[in-house]
């Protein structure tokens, strides 16, 4: 079946749910989500790490439909619920086994988690659980730095750069470890 809202003529064969809205404004077609705790008549407020509204995918593998994906909206955790304010994150989640799992994460502040529901929320605005592999170049405000190392001895972290001229020189970045900067230091000694 094909449902229909604000439109007379039915939406093409792939698409199950039409919802249209024609004015001479910006005015957005809008799905909204409400929740709250309590009841219909007489609700009460959400609370840290409630969820607000799931958009879910599922796919039929043989014997019936399976969850395969979600975009959620979470209260986040790191803000309070206060009048006029309901801070909320986006989480993007994708299962192999038929388990969700949360893969990206954008807290109410604009942090953004990969693998971790947990972004660090200082200046720090993207926060990566496990390996990075990038191509590309890497900035420094406009300067160009072609590759990018960390390079850790004796417990120490040091961020270091490529040069064009091939030499390793310090980016004057500190290196975050669990949300606390640890330092930099001039590292020409370190890379041999």
């Amino acid at each position: 079946g094909v449902l229909t809202v604000g439109t007379a003529s039915a939406p093409s064969s792939f698409v199950k749910v039409q919802v249209s809205h024609h004015t001479d404004s910006i005015s957005p077609v809008s799905m909204d989500f409400l929740k709250s705790r309590g009841s219909t008549t007489s609700p009460s407020v959400v609370q840290t790490n409630d969820y607000l509204g799931t958009q879910r995918y599922l796919g039929y593998d043989g014997s019936q439909y399976r969850l395969a994906a979600a975009i959620r909206g979470d209260v986040d955790s790191g803000a309070t619920v206060a009048d006029n304010v309901v801070p909320c994150a986006l989480n993007f989640l994708t299962t192999t086994d038929g388990s969700l799992n949360s893969r990206l994460f954008i807290s109410s502040t604009g942090n953004v988690g990969v693998g971790t529901q947990t972004p660090h929320t200082n200046s720090t605005l993207l926060t990566v659980a496990g390996d990075i592999s990038a191509s590309g170049d890497y900035y420094k405000g406009t300067e160009i730095a072609p590759v990018v190392h960390v390079d850790i001895r004796n417990d120490d972290y040091y961020l270091a750069a490529l040069s064009a001229q091939n030499t390793w020189y310090s980016t004057g970045y500190p290196v975050h470890n669990f949300g606390t900067s640890i330092g930099s230091e001039a590292i020409t000694d370190l890379m041999k």
